[in-house]
């Protein structure tokens, strides 16, 4: 495969010279990548049973995948999500820091409670705070449990206060993106009506 794409660039009008158009299609860095990518199974045949092992630059072939950007929807589609961000950057910084302060009051209650059991697993304020983390995202491995009664009333709303952390940025974001399509709706909107005024005129010269 490597061999024909090299000997088949000169088709593109960018390497369409015979020697140098080579050269260059060869040093672009995927055409490295891909190189890098098959070295380890030729080597393997030279140096026959050896300690070599350069499997891992196989894994070099995923950087291929940032192909997937040039496309031109795809690419579209990340810069619109660009500006949505870059427009909602506030407000998802303030959910952030909404979220670190409840991760933070949640894990320091959790410690105070649960720090006169025995075998506690809340051993300290930093120790707790892997379990605000876990509980706050709903992911809940089940490795730091509270035992007491009001440990447990304290991280079920520790629980229910992750939820609505987590649900207030994709509302920003969903208004963001609402917000883009509106704008760019009242962009094309008098476009659109300078085109229908120029068809109309011409029209009318037509019948004039």
């Amino acid at each position: 495969e490597y061999v024909l794409m090299v000997w088949s660039i000169t088709v593109v009008e960018e390497y369409n010279s015979c020697f140098i158009g080579r050269i260059k299609a060869i040093v672009r860095p995927m055409a490295i990548v891909d190189v890098l990518a098959i070295i380890p199974f030729y080597l393997n045949l030279i140096l026959g049973n050896s300690n070599l092992d350069l499997r891992f630059l196989r894994t070099l072939r995923l950087f291929r995948l940032v192909r997937l950007f040039r496309h031109s929807q795809l690419s579209e589609a990340f810069l619109t999500l660009r500006d949505v961000v870059n427009s909602k950057r506030r407000q998802l910084g303030m959910s952030m820091a909404i979220f670190v302060l409840i991760v933070l009051l949640g894990s320091s209650i959790m410690f105070i409670i649960e720090s006169s059991q025995e075998n506690t697993k809340f051993t300290s304020i930093p120790a707790s705070l892997w379990w605000g983390i876990v509980t706050m995202t709903t992911i809940g491995y089940g490795d730091m449990v509270p035992e007491t009664t009001l440990g447990k009333v304290c991280a079920s709303l520790v629980a229910y206060l992750g939820l609505c952390t987590l649900a207030l940025p994709v509302g920003i974001l969903g208004a963001g993106f609402i917000e883009y399509t509106d704008l760019q709706s009242s962009e094309a909107l008098p476009q659109d009506k300078a085109e229908e005024d120029d068809t109309s005129s011409c029209h009318r010269e037509h019948q004039i």
